[in-house]
């Protein structure tokens, strides 16, 4: 091969590479900046920016918006109203239930217990092991399903007023000792799992 024809076939390879090269560019352009990436349909980097950060901001609070489970997990037993339980709660004393209803009161010390009511007068207390189990302290207001048992105390006048008391500074209300009147049978769900929605 003579020299015209070495040069002619490198400059054919280099032109032939040169070609390979600007396909290669052609088919991956270069990466955009971050806010022209965002950028579409004539708007702004700025709107589109503002988007991203609205739906990322919608994102977070449906996570924290989702269901808290607390303690055991929810097994099928029987769902049983609060006013049943109010009306007769010796039908019930030892029996495993659900029960549903709106949180009015946390206890602020531990968490351990709240009041679920059904929005009709009647009330029950769930109360889970201390220490375990805790309720958020911001739940009054959203609605729980609880699963226990309920329990029934006979308690003495004494024995009644330290329980009220206890359970007022609990709670962060004040406490009146001529308000707890007798009988002095106390009834609760003692719970072992929860789930509390919105």
């Amino acid at each position: 091969m003579g020299k015209i024809g070495f040069v002619w076939n490198l400059n054919k390879y280099l032109n032939q590479n040169q070609l390979h090269l600007k396909w290669l560019r052609l088919a991956k352009p270069r990466p955009k900046p971050l806010l022209q990436m965002f950028a579409q349909n004539n708007r702004s980097p700025y709107d589109s920016l503002m988007r991203m950060s609205l739906l990322a901001l919608v994102l977070i609070v449906s996570a924290f918006a989702a269901d808290l489970k607390i303690g055991a997990p929810l097994t099928k037993q029987p769902v049983v109203s609060i006013a049943d339980l109010a009306a007769k709660p010796d039908a019930y004393v030892g029996k495993s239930f659900q029960v549903k209803g709106k949180i009015t009161e946390v206890c602020q010390v531990m968490g351990c217990w709240v009041m679920l009511t059904d929005g009709k007068g009647s009330m029950m207390r769930v109360q889970m092991e201390e220490g375990k189990v805790a309720f958020p302290k911001d739940a009054a207001g959203r609605t729980a399903v609880a699963e226990g048992k309920l329990a029934k105390y006979d308690l003495t006048k004494e024995e009644a007023i330290a329980m009220a008391k206890h359970a007022a500074e609990d709670a962060g209300r004040p406490f009146n000792a001529d308000a707890v009147k007798a009988p002095f049978v106390y009834y609760q769900i003692e719970g072992v799992g929860a789930v509390i929605g919105e």
